[in-house]
Parts: structure tokens; sequence; C-alpha cells
């Protein structure tokens, strides 16, 4: 827990987040390594991890029926993935394929929506910003959905 509680303030993620805040999360936590090639999960699996992308990359992927798989985004040191631990049924929506080798920080979803329903204050503040990386994830999708990943639309509306 002392590694994580040290990678935890630098993170943009967890900005701002008082320091009794950054150890409940870091007691949810763990290290994690990936290899490139690996898949991290699949869509429709149980989502029970929030991660921190520390190095490396991985792609979010959804398989098209014709089985052509389209990367919606790819995350890298620095970012954070996996959203579907806080929404019900807590079923992952994309894959997640490592496309180098990476380390990470896994967090337990059920001890993180704990953590949040224990402390209302602390839960405002992280769900604020998994709600960022929602917003990031479905914009990124639609961009890439509605005009394929090279024509420079804006977004979605």
């Amino acid at each position: 827990m002392d590694a994580i509680i040290e990678v935890l303030p630098n993170h943009p993620f967890f900005a701002g987040l008082s320091q009794g805040s950054l150890k409940r999360v870091a007691a949810c936590g763990r290290a994690r390594s990936i290899a490139g090639g690996e898949t991290l999960f699949y869509a429709g699996e149980h989502a029970d991890s929030f991660y921190v992308v520390l190095q490396g990359r991985i792609d979010l992927r959804i398989h098209r029926r014709s089985g052509a798989s389209l990367v919606l985004d790819t995350v890298k040191g620095g970012d954070v993935v996996g959203w579907s631990w806080l929404v019900e049924p807590y079923r992952w929506k994309f894959d997640a394929l490592a496309v180098q080798d990476s380390q990470l920080l896994a967090f337990d979803g059920d001890c993180l929506r704990h953590t949040c329903e224990d402390d209302p204050v602390f839960g405002y503040a992280f769900l604020r910003r998994v709600t960022q990386v929602m917003h990031h994830r479905i914009d990124a999708a639609c961009k890439y959905l509605a005009d394929g990943p090279h024509r420079g639309r804006d977004g979605c509306y």
C-alpha cells in the first residue's frame, strides 16, 4: 500500500484528493503487470476493477458482427481505464488488450464502491473523476463510429 500511496498524489486523476481519501483508495489497490498481447478484460465479463496505467499501452476495442475488431481508444501511462465496476450489472463494455507490456495499479471495484458509500464527500469527488473518464470514452467511441478514425469531427451531438 505504501508504494501505491506514493504514486497517487502525482497522478492527474487523483489530484486534489485529501491524504485521507488517497489512503482509502490505496487500501483498495494492488500492483499488476500485463504482457503485450494479453487481454486485461473482455466485453461482457464481470467488471470488478478500476485501473491506473503507469506504463504501457492498452487498446479498448469492440467487435463487429463480421468479426473485425475496432480500436475505439488507446490508454497509456498516466491514463485510467474501467468504469463498468461502478454501473450495474457490472459488465465490461469493451475489450482491453495490452499492446505493450504494461504496469498498472488495479483497484477493487467492491472496495471502491463501499469507500464511496461510507464517505459521501470522497464518493462525490471520486465519482466526478470517473464521470470524466466515462465522458472521454463515450466521446472517443462516438467520434470513431460517426466518422471513422481520420475524419476530424469534434464529437457527436
